[in-house]
Formats: C-alpha cells, structure tokens, sequence
C-alpha cells in the first residue's frame, strides 16, 4: 500500500518565516541603538550638549527616553541629517568611538538600500570630503562670508527643503526673514551647522550650481 503524496506535507519544516521580506533599519532606529548604548550620565551629557544651539530646547528632552530624543532630532534635523547631527553630538562629548560605530553603521545601511554611499559619509569613511581642507569643512571655513555675500537664498531653502534637510515649518520661518543676510544667517544656524558634514557637503553642491562664481572665488583665497 502506498502512502498518499498529501501525507509528506506535515513532515516538511516551516520554511514561511524565511521568505517574510527583512526590514531595514531605519534613521531613528539608528539613532535610537546609539543613544541606548550611552550610560545614563554620557546620556544626560549628550541632551545638554545637543541643546546648546537652542534648536531644541532642554526642556523638551530633559525627561525623555532614548526614544524620546531620537524622535525629536530625527523630527528636527530630517532623516538626512539626524544621524550626522547624533554623531557630531558624540564627538562633541568625547565618545568619538560611538560616533564612528554609528557613522559606519549608517553608510553600511545606505549602500546596501541604495547603492552608494552619501558624499557626507564617504568623506569620514576614508577618503576625506572634496570640501574639506587640514580637516576643515569649506563651510566652515567661510561661513561669514556666506552669510554676508550669499545674495539669492530663497533658491537654495528650496533645493535643502525637497531634499529632505529641514521641516516644513522651519523652511517657512527661514523664507520669512526681511533680508538675504538674515535668511543666509538662520540657515547656516538653524540648518547647516547642526545638519553636520552631510547639510555643509549638499550646501557646497547647491551653491557651485547656483552661485558657481562666489564659491569659486571663495575657494580661491
């Protein structure tokens, strides 16, 4: 007597769990695992360091989790730069290991989704950004210049707002400034210093574009 085919199907291993798609982890999970690997005095350091521009106010993190800071830098600084801003806030607390751990995280996960690594990224995994000169980030280097000479600036909120570098209402306070100087001023503060290597890198791309003459006058001196 033979056995019926239908028999052998329950004698089979369950394979279903090995074809359910694996998820990525994403920007806040990231920043989340950081933070979580801080003491709880290296993670009050890095709350009051994180504050100092008064970009985010003290108050609103003071009680939160990890959870809770990790949402609001990712909330504030944009995907494209939260990351960037956490690792900047590491370094600045003497944890530059945590840093690199995240920053070399963080390029694994982009080159795996997206087949290339972001020029911010590229420059701190080993092969220093175009931008940067003895260690020095051109938008460092020249920020006051680009406050006071940077004429055209509702073009460039524009191009940092579709690429994901600031909110919606923070691109409307910046728009509404009175003057060139004042918009150029609240960007460089409230967007591209926080934003970190990958907000200086994605300014210097905008601006060759737009205002190609003054970047290379400045890069010039």
């Amino acid at each position: 007597m033979s056995k019926s085919p239908f028999l052998l199907v329950s004698f089979l291993p369950d394979v279903t769990h090995l074809l359910q798609p694996v998820m990525e982890k994403s920007v806040l999970d990231r920043v989340i695992d950081a933070l979580d690997g801080l003491s709880a005095d290296n993670f009050k350091r890095f709350k009051v360091k994180l504050c100092e521009p008064r970009i985010i106010r003290y108050g609103q993190i003071e009680e939160g989790s990890t959870v809770d800071v990790a949402q609001r830098i990712v909330s504030v600084f944009t995907k494209a730069a939260a990351v960037s801003r956490t690792a900047d806030v590491l370094r600045a607390i003497g944890l530059n290991e945590d840093a690199e751990a995240l920053e070399e995280e963080d390029a694994a996960v982009c080159s795996a989704v997206g087949g290339e690594v972001n020029p911010g990224e590229a420059g701190k995994m080993g092969g220093a950004s175009g931008h940067v000169v003895n260690g020095k980030h051109f938008v460092d280097r020249n920020m006051t210049a680009l406050i006071n000479r940077v004429s055209l600036v509702p073009p460039i909120l524009d191009q940092l707002y579709e690429s994901g570098f600031m909110q919606h209402e923070l691109y409307m306070e910046i728009c509404d400034e009175k003057s060139s100087f004042k918009q150029m001023r609240s960007l460089m503060l409230k967007v591209i210093m926080p934003g970190g290597s990958r907000a200086k890198d994605e300014l210097c791309r905008i601006l060759e574009n737009q205002q190609k003459y003054l970047m290379e006058e400045l890069k010039g001196q």
